[in-house]
């Protein structure tokens, strides 16, 4: 990212010192990308500002994020990038001594099943033209016990991050509902086989142990915690979450505690104490988006691709292919989208944190619409302790790429 970057400001600062320059060029330089992308979400709404002010066209979007190649002897231009949702599930369980096993619920046997049941599984990643979205990892996984006792915990509750090319927030939470409502059914299937045997062995009479898979979304369980509450319960959870927002500031708890804090919260003000699982979104979210999604792309922009590889192959000799999605996660999430009411809805219900902690400006961002490309240098072993970027491409290809797509964008060369 520093590679890219430098190469961006390096341009610039050449393009200043031209004195026929046409056309205007904006570089912005924005932080947190590897976290909730406040800068590019901030961004956003400053180029809408821009936008009114100047009366601005917007033509392209140039990311110039490090490329890795599949095959190492041919560069990568991305038309767009991978979007990123990250689902919560947090498990109630029912408190019980280890020594009395069945009558209790173990929440950590039900977050391990629904653990199995997503992590790296090819379901939950999607494909479109030959590419496909990595498959999902969790990153975050805890019960709530903070000491030693002889009780099982009451709740766990983990985060896992999901990759996508196509699908939405409500495709993706639907698929989330169906594994925790399995992954649950399977535990107390195995709880009732288990307590058969036990009962055999001890000469006890079988009963069904009295669970059910009980599921339900954040949106759900607010509600429910309301119609027992009233006024009562939207006044303390408004004044949890402020005190909430207080010390995730100042660092004392991080933004996945906070929000399953809410969640204890609202629990409150539920009646009903049984096992259940409530899910949700966390953020960051990061909309899919890709040029072959977005009707608007001005004529200067379109094969942009293709032109740029015919310019490497002719200078460098250096052979460049398209992808559709950068799959490394990256700011071009933010450049462009139909619907901002159905896109803000899509997450609203669902994200404890939308609207105080993060937001996204859906608005300004259908303001700004435009196309993106990826050009950046190759670069290898992101995250590692090796990662590094290809000199060559440091200092000569990309720079001089990178200028011959701008200068095409703005002499509106088109196909």
């Amino acid at each position: 990212m520093k590679a890219g970057g430098s190469i961006q400001y390096a341009l610039l600062e050449s393009y200043s010192e031209l004195a026929d320059f046409d056309g205007n060029v904006i570089v912005i330089g924005v932080p947190d990308e590897e976290n909730l992308s406040a800068g590019m979400r901030a961004a956003a709404k400053l180029l809408a500002e821009l936008k009114k002010k100047y009366d601005l066209e917007y033509i392209m979007m140039i990311n110039s994020e490090p490329h890795q190649r599949k095959d190492f002897s041919k560069g990568v231009f991305s038309e767009g990038t991978v979007g990123k949702m990250m689902p919560f599930v947090y498990v109630r369980g029912f408190l019980s001594h280890a020594g009395k096993v069945f009558e209790g619920l173990n929440p950590v046997s039900v977050l391990s099943e629904i653990v199995t049941r997503t992590e790296i599984n090819m379901d939950f990643a999607d494909a479109v033209n030959g590419e496909a979205a990595p498959p999902p990892t969790w990153l975050y996984m805890k019960d709530s016990k903070d000491r030693y006792d002889v009780s099982m915990p009451l709740t766990a509750r983990g985060c896992f991050s999901v990759l996508t090319l196509k699908q939405t927030p409500s495709e993706l939470l639907s698929e989330v509902k169906r594994v925790c409502q399995e992954g649950f059914s399977t535990v107390i299937d195995r709880m009732n086989r288990n307590y058969a045997a036990f009962c055999q062995k001890t000469g006890q009479t079988v009963k069904p142990l009295p669970w059910s898979a009980k599921v339900v979304n954040f949106k759900e369980l607010y509600e429910e915690a309301k119609a027992n509450g009233g006024e009562s319960l939207v006044r303390e959870y408004e004044t949890a979450l402020q005190e909430i927002l207080k010390d995730m500031e100042a660092g004392k708890i991080n933004m996945i505690e906070g929000n399953f804090c809410l969640i204890e919260k609202i629990y409150d003000y539920i009646e009903d104490i049984s096992p259940r699982v409530v899910y949700g979104l966390l953020p960051p979210y990061y909309p899919n988006v890709s040029n072959i999604y977005f009707d608007g792309i001005a004529p200067a922009a379109r094969g942009m691709s293709e032109k740029l590889s015919v310019y490497a192959q002719e200078v460098y000799h250096q052979e460049y292919t398209k992808e559709y999605f950068y799959t490394g996660i990256c700011d071009l999430s933010y450049i462009n989208i139909d619907d901002p009411q159905k896109q803000r809805a899509s997450v609203a219900d669902s994200m404890p944190l939308l609207g105080q902690y993060y937001d996204i400006p859906f608005e300004e961002i259908k303001e700004i619409s435009m196309a993106g490309i990826n050009i950046g240098p190759w670069g290898k072993d992101f995250h590692k302790l090796t990662e590094r970027v290809y000199k060559e491409d440091l200092y000569e290809r990309t720079p001089h790429i990178l200028d011959a797509a701008i200068k095409m964008l703005l002499k509106g060369e088109d196909n």
